[in-house]
């Protein structure tokens, strides 16, 4: 008798673990989906932090030696007499 028992409450145990295990696993995709989502924005926020900082920087390390030149650079070695 014991013996048939035995089997019954080790499936309802494995039943209570399943339902455990899946409520768990709930709560961990929507931890994931969270993450997901906030790495995307980082991605989109690295993305807008390069066009507007980075890219000026280059396009004035480019263009100002030129610009300096052309207009400020022959007032300037006027002033300095030189």
């Amino acid at each position: 008798m014991n013996e048939e028992n035995q089997p019954a409450s080790s499936d309802q145990k494995i039943e209570g673990l399943l339902e455990m295990n899946l409520k768990a696993m709930e709560g961990i995709r929507a931890d994931v989906a969270s993450i997901k989502k906030y790495f995307r924005l980082r991605a989109i926020m690295t993305v807008v932090w390069i066009i507007i900082v980075v890219a000026p920087t280059i396009l004035a390390i480019i263009y100002i030696p030129t610009f300096i030149k052309s207009y400020i650079g022959t007032d300037l070695l006027k002033i300095l007499n030189i």
